[in-house]
């Protein structure tokens, strides 16, 4: 694996190259009795998502992809909108790298509008050195010091971290379920035990689309609904 810079348009990837159509967790409630379905073509997936529907129907629902590109659509597969993801790892094993070069990728080349939730570092000197060390300040970036009382306006909410805000599997499931159906997308990130497991119950796990372990500067895809898979090194 080759080193480089913490530089987006630098990144290294290891890409194994797949693709999937979209599972969102929002299908993986029970479903209701079927019913003769009227006109679904056009119908979001939020609108059908406790209903048993024909196969047929499938084949004529639009899902909306967030448009990654290059090494970034490599790795983390053809990504559907809204995604939840999860990002795992020990305390200076690059967490904080990937989360911002990502989010700079998201604002700067999909102009989305990035919503970073810095509870664990706030709004520190620590915070502004890793903005400048990754030149990851841009307009379509905003930070919060702590969880704001609305995600309205943003395409994108990183939140560092679970653990910090001490956000139960209860409280993730409400934020992803009140969320995700406006159109917006969560990076969750997770504390590692020693062992390197994500610190919290298993089935956090359950409720995002992709899982990914950061450690000693290497990023790695573990859970993907997606298809992307590979490795990326940060530092």
């Amino acid at each position: 694996m080759q080193g480089i810079e913490s530089n987006p348009s630098k990144l290294g990837f290891l890409p194994e190259l797949a693709s999937n159509v979209m599972a969102s967790f929002l299908y993986d409630k029970a479903v209701k009795p079927i019913v003769e379905p009227t006109d679904v073509a056009s119908a979001a997936p939020q609108d059908v998502s406790s209903t048993v529907i024909r196969s047929e129907q499938l084949k004529h629902m639009v899902f909306t992809s967030l448009g990654l590109t290059g090494d970034w659509k490599q790795m983390l597969g053809d990504v559907a909108k809204p995604f939840a993801m999860m990002v795992y790892g020990l305390a200076g094993g690059g967490k904080s790298t990937f989360n911002l070069i990502f989010a700079k990728y998201l604002a700067e080349t999909l102009n989305k509008r990035v919503l970073y939730v810095s509870g664990e570092e706030g709004l520190t000197a620590t915070m502004k050195e890793k903005f400048e060390r990754l030149r990851a300040y841009h307009p379509n970036i905003f930070i919060s010091a702590g969880q704001p009382t609305s995600y309205n306006g943003y395409d994108i909410v990183f939140v560092d971290s679970v653990n910090y805000l001490h956000l139960s599997e209860e409280d993730l499931k409400v934020l992803l379920e009140t969320n995700m159906p406006k159109g917006i997308s969560f990076v969750l990130v997770f504390h590692s035990t020693k062992e390197g497991n994500y610190r919290g119950v298993a089935t956090f796990e359950h409720l995002v689309d992709i899982s990914m372990k950061v450690e000693a500067g290497v990023t790695s895809i573990g859970k993907n609904r997606f298809g992307g898979h590979g490795s990326m090194r940060v530092y």
